[in-house]
């Protein structure tokens, strides 16, 4: 088993302080940004090559929300005080899947950004698997073998 993600790794420098954005038709980079000492991040993202896939949205809006902080010239906030989720100072993030769909619409800027057509597909898709979901699985099932927090 390989090990995962530690800190110490960042700040031993095993990471890349450089965001490469790579040209698929030149098959090379097409430009580097130099994030600085600040700006170690151990992320990659590769490109996806189902675009309605969790995967890709997940990747589209991380660099969606990144490009928003530098727009607005955002100050990184203190990091959580672990346990994270029991942090009363930090926003808490939304628990089902119902209310992330719901935040997503109610975001202009990001909408604005990923573009209202594709939020309005991938909301569709994710309610029409919640209601599968809803129409196979049993609260009886729920309750049984899923672990409530």
């Amino acid at each position: 088993m390989r090990p995962g993600f530690k800190l110490e790794d960042v700040k031993a420098g095993k990471y890349g302080q450089r965001l490469h954005f790579w040209d698929w038709k030149e098959k090379k980079i097409a430009q580097t940004i130099d994030l600085g000492a600040a700006g170690l991040i151990p992320l990659e993202v590769r490109f996806h090559h189902d675009p309605a896939s969790t995967h890709g949205f997940v990747g589209a809006a991380l660099l969606a929300s990144g490009l928003l902080g530098m727009v607005d010239k955002l100050e990184l906030e203190p990091a959580a005080q672990p346990p994270a989720e029991e942090d009363e100072s930090k926003q808490k993030l939304p628990t089902t899947l119902e209310e992330s769909l719901s935040n997503l619409e109610a975001d202009d800027r990001i909408t604005e950004l990923l573009g209202e057509e594709f939020v309005k597909a991938y909301t569709v898709m994710r309610r029409y698997e919640l209601q599968r979901f809803a129409d196979h699985v049993t609260d009886w099932e729920l309750q049984e073998y899923l672990e409530i927090y």
